[in-house]
């Protein structure tokens, strides 16, 4: 009869070994989205390719692009750079085109300065996942051991319980 209870505690550690494998591909997944966003990001352009090449980013992606342009119209210092480059250059009567590309390449720069800056917040992001990731294989490795505990126990006890007969076994 003690099997019986056995068998039921084995089933539910089975069960909570599934969840905790579970929730590590999950966090598995998450850190592979992170790592793929950082790239991407990393030299301060989200190009079209990127993005449909990383669509569970997709709303990361937009943000980046809405937070690299406020941060290259709202950092006083850059803002200063640009305007006096861009004055230095209509001093020397650069033509327009000229202009738009000095412009852009400008913005390319501001861009990659708060890309290392959402970098940071990413690293911060990847280290609480990694700790997660190490907490959850821990007690995985409790509940296979405990697991392995029941399913012993639960042999022994069908053992006990199976009649011996003389001369039989």
């Amino acid at each position: 009869m003690g099997y019986a209870l056995f068998a039921n505690r084995k089933i539910y550690y089975t069960a909570l070994l599934s969840q905790l494998q579970m929730r590590l591909d999950e966090i598995n997944q998450q850190r592979y989205d992170l790592m793929t966003y950082s790239a991407n990001i990393s030299d301060g352009e989200v190009t079209l390719e990127e993005i449909t090449g990383d669509a569970s980013n997709y709303g990361n992606y937009v943000q980046f692009m809405q937070g690299a342009e406020a941060y290259c119209n709202s950092d006083e210092e850059f803002m200063t750079a640009k305007q006096d480059l861009l004055g230095m250059a209509q001093d020397k009567n650069y033509d327009d085109g000229t202009m738009l590309a000095l412009e852009q390449a400008l913005n390319t720069k501001g861009s990659e300065k708060y890309a290392e800056q959402i970098s940071k917040k990413l690293a911060v992001q990847e280290a609480q996942l990694e700790a997660e990731q190490k907490r959850i294989e821990t007690q995985i490795s409790v509940v296979q051991a405990d697991l392995e505990a029941v399913q012993n126990a639960e042999a022994q006890a069908i053992k006990n319980a199976t009649p011996k007969f003389a001369g039989v076994g």
